[in-house]
Formats: structure tokens, sequence, C-alpha cells
């Protein structure tokens, strides 16, 4: 991706981005804030997935790239500009040999100062830093190395004790052995594809075969880089054909050891290009479970239309996940429908084979509430007999019964539900929603036998008078004793009860205290993403406004972060229900809409 196309891409999207960010703040009617939030968002996922996809460059097609002369030195260091700067400082610290003496004081200012996107959460990586000054004072830029190793927190002599230690380490590199002796190629290879007591077949006809077969069509990993061993100790045309197949893999090459002894320089060069051609658009990330959110938050005619797009995605993935698309979406579809989507969800638990009994059981109890009463005990018996059998984890296997509904209970005999309910006290009564279970109307036999063996925990002493809801209306405001965090989540647990008049008169102060947070690095998001379904609109419009911007971008690379934006391509926002139930109030349903479609046309045709 650090490429003039990648490099104009991410820039363009940053200007639209900022341009966005000025709209949301001139909007003065609910469309036009719409409009300017989907460019928000639509610039947000250009920028967002272009980060991804440069992610996805290894460390060694990099090397490579800039060893070919695929990218100058300038073109790399653009690259290490747009992935996060932990891997930036490690790219540096163990491949600075393939930057020359020109560019260490570019290098140098990757590592020491921070890069867009970065957040609050970049350090200066001393010993990055210690490994750029080591390279420029052999380069005989003193003045330069002197000051590379000046990011305060070390003392003189520890500066001195790392620099050491870096030189040593680069001694060390260069005086190492070769590695130690393994059994030939040949040998490992043949046992490999034809076991240890025919492993010399390789050496006929049919077995060379055999092998370019499996070079062209299987080999990856561990077992490619064998057989590039194997074609560097052939001659002749047998070495020819190989690396002929060999290239025609489409493989990861470059990263064996025999990449350069075997192939051309031009043929390097159309390898690399190929590899970075693949990873030339914006990446793809899992938009599955966002659609699915949105359309459980809208209503009406909405809801249809983000339903049909999440059936969509659904429907071009297989197993599991299809599984459980089509059972999520029948609990949101009304009518003919639902009752079709009941079907197609039964009928992939009988004919999908990468299915186990555990899923299958899963997506049976996620419907049986949605069948006629006769089907649910039919089903019911089959979720019976899993749990009964052992077939169900012991964490899971409550949750499994008690979707089976009330009345399918009283059709059943006791000795269909009791072997069931007997594994599932004895394995797991611990995991256990006893509160829920009480809540059901079951039979008496069943609620009998429930009682006998259950052993429900108590309610903590004090709890009633430690919840917020015992606690006085407005005390919790009184004094400002309450940090900004307090406030938000005491509000949230009572604005339900409060008048109308009384949530107006406290909104300035609900308002102070997001701003107060808003204020702070988004580390402390995690509030707001729990309480933003009791806020006022004014307090969101100030989240969005903090929070959306282009300027407040930065990568995500922990799945645990708690900022509103939090991005990870396996999860897509890592907040979803937040950020869904911002659209939702500041642009309405249709801004909702719009947005799920911008996700499916992103993910179909990437923007570059």
């Amino acid at each position: 991706m650090a490429t003039s196309s990648g490099k104009d891409a991410l820039a363009r999207s940053l200007d639209e981005w900022r341009l966005a960010d000025v709209s949301f703040e001139e909007a003065d009617s609910e469309r036009a804030r719409a409009g300017a939030m989907l460019r928000q968002l639509q610039a947000r996922e250009i920028v967002e997935r272009t980060y991804w996809a440069e992610k996805e460059v290894p460390f060694s097609l990099r090397v490579k790239a800039v060893e070919t002369g695929l990218w100058s030195a300038e073109e790399a260091i653009d690259g290490l500009r747009r992935i996060d700067f932990v891997g930036r400082h490690a790219f540096v610290l163990h491949h600075l040999r393939v930057f020359p003496d020109a560019s260490l004081r570019a290098v140098l200012a990757l590592v020491r100062q921070p890069q867009p996107g970065d957040g609050a959460e970049w350090f200066a990586d001393e010993a990055a830093l210690a490994a750029v000054a080591v390279r420029l004072a052999r380069a005989g830029q003193h003045d330069a190395a002197l000051d590379a190793i000046r990011g305060p927190s070390l003392t003189e002599r520890e500066r001195a004790v790392l620099g050491e230690r870096v030189a040593q380490a680069a001694r060390e590199a260069e005086e190492r052995g070769a590695p130690p002796p393994v059994e030939a190629a040949e040998s490992r290879l043949g046992q490999l594809l034809f076991g240890p007591k025919h492993a010399d077949r390789i050496r006929t006809d049919r077995g060379f075969e055999s092998v370019l077969e499996f070079a062209e069509h299987y080999a990856a990993g561990d077992h490619l880089a064998l057989v590039m061993e194997f074609a560097c100790s052939l001659e002749g045309e047998r070495r020819a054909r190989l690396v002929r197949a060999l290239f025609q893999s489409g493989g990861e090459l470059y990263d064996a050891p025999g990449f350069v002894e075997l192939f051309s320089p031009e043929e390097q060069r159309e390898h690399l290009r190929a590899e970075l051609a693949r990873r030339e658009r914006p990446a793809s990330v899992e938009i599955l479970h966002t659609l699915g959110r949105a359309a459980r938050l809208a209503a009406g005619a909405p809801r249809g239309v983000l339903l049909s797009l999440y059936l969509d995605e659904v429907r071009e993935s297989g197993g599991r996940v299809r599984v459980r698309g089509l059972f999520t979406a029948a609990s949101l579809a009304e009518g003919d429908q639902r009752a079709a989507l009941v079907d197609e969800v039964l009928a992939q638990v009988e004919a999908c084979d990468n299915l186990d009994e555990e899923d299958r059981v899963e997506a049976i109890a996620a419907v049986m509430s949605l069948v006629p009463a006769a089907r649910a005990v039919e089903l019911a018996g089959r979720v019976l007999d899993a749990v009964a059998e052992g077939q169900i984890g012991r964490t899971q296997a409550g949750q499994r019964l008690m979707a089976i509904p009330d009345p399918a209970w009283a059709a059943l005999p006791a000795s269909r539900w009791e072997p069931a309910l007997r594994w599932a006290l004895e394995n797991g009564a611990e995991f256990f929603d006893w509160t829920s279970w009480q809540q059901k109307t079951l039979p008496r036999e069943v609620r009998a036998f429930l009682e006998a063996h259950a052993s429900p925990s108590p309610a903590r002493e004090g709890e009633d008078e430690a919840s917020p809801s015992a606690a006085e209306p407005h005390a919790w405001s009184a004094g400002g004793e309450l940090s900004p965090e307090q406030r938000l989540r005491r509000w949230a647990s009572e604005a339900v009860s409060l008048s109308e008049g009384e949530r107006a008169a406290l909104a300035p102060e609900i308002d102070a205290a997001v701003r107060a947070i808003l204020a702070q690095p988004d580390t402390e998001d995690g509030v707001l993403c729990e309480t933003l379904a009791s806020l006022p609109d004014a307090a969101l419009r100030a989240i969005w406004s903090a929070r959306a911007r282009a300027d407040a971008w930065r990568r995500t690379i922990d799945i645990s972060d708690p900022a509103l934006f939090a991005y990870l391509s396996s999860e897509h926002y890592l907040h979803a229900d937040a950020v869904l139930q911002l659209i939702l109030r500041l642009g309405g349903a249709s801004a909702l809409c719009d947005f799920a479609r911008m996700l499916v046309s992103l993910q179909r045709e990437p923007a570059v």
C-alpha cells in the first residue's frame, strides 16, 4: 500500500472528512446533519480500511520491495506512517538495514514523533531510537546521532548502555555462523509426500510429477519453503520446471530463503508486484454484526431495508455464520418472512455439514418460540436429548433449556425433561439464570424438580440500599462530590423515573459532565457508550462533534479499546451499538439505512 494511489486515497479521504466535519457543525436541519454524518463515516471507513490493508503487508514483503527497487526508501517510510506505532517501531528496530544512509534522518523522525492517528498511547521507542543513532554515527552523521539518543526518560548512563547493547547485537548478528545442518530437502519432501518408507519415489518421473502438482496447487508456508529448498538442489530441466510451477502457484514465495537464488531479478519484481497488488485495495471488514444491530435498532419500513441488506450478507456466508445470521434475521422479521426464515434455519440445521450438534441445538433453541406449538414440542425433545447426552457444553446447557417455550414443558413427560435438567444442574448449576427460570410459567412437576435441586445465590447484604434506584432523586447531583463518570452512570439509572421537568432541570449538569469527559482522552469513552441511550440530544451532538471529526481519528490496536469509534477489521466498530444509536438519534432512520448501504457498497467495490 505504500504507493502513490494509496497515499493519495488516504490524503483525499482525510480532506473530505475535514470538510464533512465543518458541514456537521453548520447543519441547521436533521437532513443536513445526516448528510454530513454520512460523509464523515464514509471517509472514516476508507481511512480505516486503508490502514488495515497497509497493516496486512508483512515486514518481509516491505523489505523485499525496497531491496528490489520496487519501493524507494521514501515510499517505504510513507507506508510505515500508516501502520500503528508499535509495528512501526518494530520494523525500524529489526529492518533498519534496508534504508540507505541518506534516509536515516527521515527514519529518525518516524520513530521519535507521533504520526496522524497514533493517539495518546504513542511513545518513542528507546531501542529503535538507539538503533538509528548507531547507524547515524557509522554514517558520519554524529550530530544527528547524538540528537537521536537525547524521546528524556533515560539518564546519560542508560543511553550509553542502551547504545552499546544495540551495537553489540549488530556485531553478534554479523558474526553469527550458518545454521546447523538439517536433513536434505529431497528426503524431507519425499517423506512428506510419500511417507517414510517410500520417500525415494521423489526421484522417479512419476514422483516428480507429484512434486510439481504439490508445488503449484497445495504447498504453503513451511511446505512451500521446503519445495523451494528442494528446487535449489536441482539442476537442468527439473529445476526449470519446478521453478515455473512455483512461480505459477500464487504462493508467497518472497519470504523463502531460495527466492533470490531461484528467480531472476525481473521475476522477483513481478512476484512482488503481484503480492503488493493483492493488498492494494482497502481491506474488507466484518460488517455482518453491524448490519444486524442496525436492523434491531430500527422499526417499520427502515427495519425491512436493513434486514434485506443483512440477509444478503448472511447468505454469502456459510456454516455456523450463515445459520446464526438466519435465526437472528428470523427474530427480527414478521409474518410470512419470519415463517420462511424459520423454515430456512431448520433446513440448514439438517443439511449443513459444517455444524456440530451444539451448533444445531443453538439454532433450534433460537427459533423454538417462533414455530407452532406442536412443532415446538418436537424441537424441544431434540434439545432435551442433546443436553441429557452431554452434547451441549455445561456453560450453555441451562440457556438452551430455558429457550424451550413454557407450553412445551407441559406437553412432555418427565422421562424426557428430567434427565436433561438433572445433567445441566449437576454439571453447570452455577451458570443457571435462576431469576429468569423463576419467571417462567412451568408445570408444577418441573418447578418442584428445580426447587429441589436449585441453589440460587442470595442477594448480597445491603444491595438494595446501595443500588442507585434507592437513592434520593437528586442527592447524586448535590455538592459536586461525584466525578463526571459517576454522574452519567447515576443519570442513566434514574432518568427513566424522573419527570420531564426534572430531566430538563438536570440537563445542564449532564451536559457539563459529558463535556468534561470529552475534554479527556478517548480512553474515557466507555462510560459514554454505556449511558448513551439516556443522554439528551444536545449531549449526543457534543459527543459526535468531539469524537467523529478527522482530527480525532486514531488507529485502534487493542480489542478492549473503550474509544467510541474503536475499529477492528474483524469486528468493525467495537462499540457498534453506541455508534448506531448516535446515527439514529441525530440523523434519523433514513441515515441508518444510508450508512448500511454505504458499508455494503464499500465491501463489494472498495474505493481507492
